[in-house]
């Protein structure tokens, strides 16, 4: 799971707006996985300070767009990880 989430923090973290396609990926792998699926540990993933270069010279109203980015999966992974334990 860190490692999908780090891969998801690199998407969310270009200027391109990958957002909307990685919601219906994930959606699709929750769908597939149901109970397998650790979302606690995905959710400390995303939420994880990156030290690499590119995200430390990143621009700091990039960077808060992107933390704002970071809340709004999650919250949607909440959903979708609640209706999917219903």
């Amino acid at each position: 799971m860190q490692i999908m989430a780090e891969i998801f923090q690199d998407l969310l973290c270009n200027r391109e707006d990958y957002l909307r396609a990685l919601r219906a990926l994930l959606r699709e792998i929750m769908r597939a996985v149901r109970q397998d699926f650790n979302f606690l540990e995905f959710s400390l993933g995303l939420m994880a300070e990156r030290t690499e270069v590119k995200f430390r010279d990143m621009d700091p109203q990039f960077k808060v767009c992107s933390r704002h980015t970071f809340l709004t999966c999650i919250k949607y992974y909440t959903e979708l990880y609640i209706d999917a334990k219903l």
